[in-house]
């Protein structure tokens, strides 16, 4: 048989409010989150690096509000008031920051305060920082509370990598987690990107991701995320 045959499902992430690891990082956003909808101007921006749990968030905050998720293809194609209705005057907005429509971005804005609801934007960057055409949307932009998400600790690292293998349905040990953790760059995506490296690497060997094997592969193809020098294992 040539080809390899993989046993494992697609994975989905978990996106309830349990299943978001809090850590110092992103507790202020959460902080910020549960305070909904004590929001000035009804409005929140969270921002910060890619995969830091940004839209887990937004998820979050749909659930327990009745607000409607959207992304920017929707943004182009569905005019404002519509989407307003749809999601009882709350909305969060997903990639928030690009958009690439000024006019329908101040539409949206402008018909959610109308009718004096509720506007979660998410974003990689802050709101005050995104290049806008119309002073209008400029100075509504400015307006709006924005909270970042900080780069993860070890300790937010640690609980991102676990998380993501219980979602691939992985079992490894403490002693797994704990070796990647000081030798991957500081970065969500390099978290994330670790972990499905592995999982890639244990399906084409038929091995466990256990701690001899994760040592061996590191040591035969280091991804560029790993530090070139490892210290010894634990």
């Amino acid at each position: 048989m040539s080809g390899q045959l993989s046993l494992r499902l697609p994975h989905r992430s978990a996106l309830d409010r349990t299943d978001f690891l809090v850590a110092t990082p992103n507790e202020s956003a959460v902080r910020w989150i549960d305070r909904w909808p004590d929001w000035p101007n009804g409005s929140l921006a969270v921002y910060g690096p890619r995969g830091s749990g940004k839209t887990h968030l937004a998820h979050v905050w749909c659930k327990s509000s009745g607000a409607v998720l959207v992304d920017r293809a929707m943004i182009a194609s569905i005019e404002p008031p519509v989407l307003v209705e749809r999601g009882h005057a709350r909305i969060a907005l997903d990639e928030a920051g690009d958009t690439g429509d000024d006019e329908r971005l101040l539409h949206l804005i402008n018909s959610i305060r109308a009718q004096q609801g509720s506007l979660l934007l998410i974003s990689e960057a802050p709101p005050s920082s995104w290049p806008c055409a119309l002073p209008d949307l400029v100075s509504r932009l400015r307006a709006i509370a924005a909270v970042r998400i900080g780069s993860p600790d070890d300790t937010l690292l640690a609980g991102i990598m676990a998380k993501q293998f219980v979602e691939r349905g992985i079992v490894v040990g403490e002693e797994v987690v704990r070796y990647l953790v000081p030798r991957i760059e500081r970065t969500y995506e390099a978290a994330g990107s670790c972990v499905a490296w592995l999982d890639q690497r244990s399906l084409e060997a038929r091995r466990p991701v256990s701690l001899p094997f994760v040592i061996e592969t590191l040591q035969r193809d280091p991804p560029s995320y790993f530090h070139s020098a490892a210290a010894p294992p634990d």
